[in-house]
């Protein structure tokens, strides 16, 4: 799934700022590098001929005066300055709707950031993949497939020679089969996820099986994710892009710090399904909520409805911490962030994109994979408290 660009975002942004029919026009500018570009109006041509020049949009991007505010809004996240929204209209404005504006501008400059984290995480390059399977024409169909699409691959028979590759090699990820001879998948999994250099490593299961006990048990051995056999490429290459991204954007070495201590709040999604599903949690049958919610939350992705299936895994989660499998919580909340993630990327309504991208960060912060900075955390916390009571200003653009 690719990143929404800041000019795309500059668009949107520009767009619902004049939905809102509260600013007569509206122009982003955007600063990349030592340039100032005009990124997106609405509506198109106002600004033909009036309004700022360059130079006028470098001084307010830069300036630390508070004229800056007169001729609209900065752009940025704490000293990070994106941009200025330029609105003409901006110092008629009534202070209910330019305290509304200056939200909805922080909430797109949030999105641009994590926008541009992502991007940076992409351009990295597709990263090595280590290949564990005894099936050597499989293995020869993934080595071609997969450098075709720019992936470094390298293989391993079983799951012992698995381990001796992957601490020597360090991939970034490794595709492991389920049954192998000399030492099987899981077995291989725990084994991995025990040795300190190969603990961090992201493990994709190869699979037959698809009943919820069977993955609930590789779960627990320490896979990340799933693909079944025989496999879809374009899912299966899907699954690698957003295990690779994550473990770069939120790595505890290098991840980005942009929220504080505290996860920010959205309404979670509910339905029949799912109300069931925390009733069995409650009623003291967690080992079942927890089968059950797994099997839910894979029939959600397979619709692509990503919302339910981010609820089930963290009913799954929740169930898995009251049987005291800590390790496991944290791989069903990241499934979760994961599922949530991809309902902002593919939402169509503005503040479904805001909820879904919301919770996918209080997942990742509740499995201690992301944290996150005050005025980025202010921000969305607005947005959420202003969506949630239905102001339309409140509706954010999210990557």
């Amino acid at each position: 799934m690719s990143v929404v660009s800041s000019v795309e975002l500059a668009h949107r942004l520009a767009d619902e700022l004049i939905a809102t029919r509260k600013v007569e026009a509206a122009r982003v500018w955007l600063s990349e590098e030592q340039f100032v570009i005009p990124a997106a109006e609405a509506p198109e041509g106002w600004f033909d001929g009036r309004g700022l020049t360059s130079e006028e949009a470098r001084d307010l991007i830069f300036s630390v005066s508070p004229l800056r505010f007169e001729r609209g809004f900065p752009l940025g996240v704490s000293e990070l300055r994106y941009g200025y929204v330029e609105i003409p209209n901006a110092q008629r404005l009534q202070p209910d709707t330019r305290k509304l504006l200056e939200k909805r501008i922080r909430a797109a400059a949030v999105a641009m950031s994590t926008a541009s984290t992502l991007a940076r995480a992409e351009s990295e390059g597709r990263g090595r993949v280590l290949v564990v399977d005894d099936d050597e024409a499989l293995r020869t169909l993934l080595r071609k497939l997969l450098e075709r699409e720019r992936f470094t691959i390298i293989e391993a028979s079983n799951g012992r020679e698995g381990l001796e590759v992957a601490e020597r090699e360090q991939p970034d990820l490794i595709l492991m089969d389920w049954i192998m001879p000399v030492m099987d998948g899981e077995e291989a999994t725990v084994a991995l996820k025990n040795e300190r250099a190969t603990s961090e490593i992201p493990i994709v299961m190869l699979t037959h099986r698809s009943r919820a006990q069977d993955k609930l048990e590789a779960l627990r051995a320490g896979v990340q994710d799933f693909v079944p056999k025989p496999f879809d490429f374009r899912s299966l290459v899907q699954t690698i892009d957003t295990q690779l991204r994550w473990r770069r954007l939120l790595s505890a070495s290098g991840g980005p710090a942009i929220y504080g201590a505290e996860p920010p709040s959205a309404r979670e999604p509910r339905g029949a399904m799912l109300d069931q599903l925390v009733r069995l949690v409650r009623s003291g049958e967690p080992e079942a909520a927890l089968e059950r919610a797994i099997a839910e939350a894979e029939r959600y992705e397979e619709q692509r409805a990503y919302d339910r299936a981010g609820a089930a895994y963290k009913i799954a989660a929740d169930a898995a911490e009251l049987l005291d499998h800590d390790d496991l919580a944290k791989r069903l909340l990241r499934l979760s962030g994961r599922a949530y993630l991809n309902w902002a990327q593919t939402a169509v309504k503005a503040e479904d994109s805001q909820r879904g991208y919301t919770l996918s960060v209080r997942r990742f912060m509740e499995a201690g994979n992301l944290k996150v900075g005050d005025e980025a955390q202010a921000a969305l916390e607005e947005v959420s408290t202003a969506a949630s009571n239905g102001d339309a200003l409140a509706r954010p653009v999210l990557p």
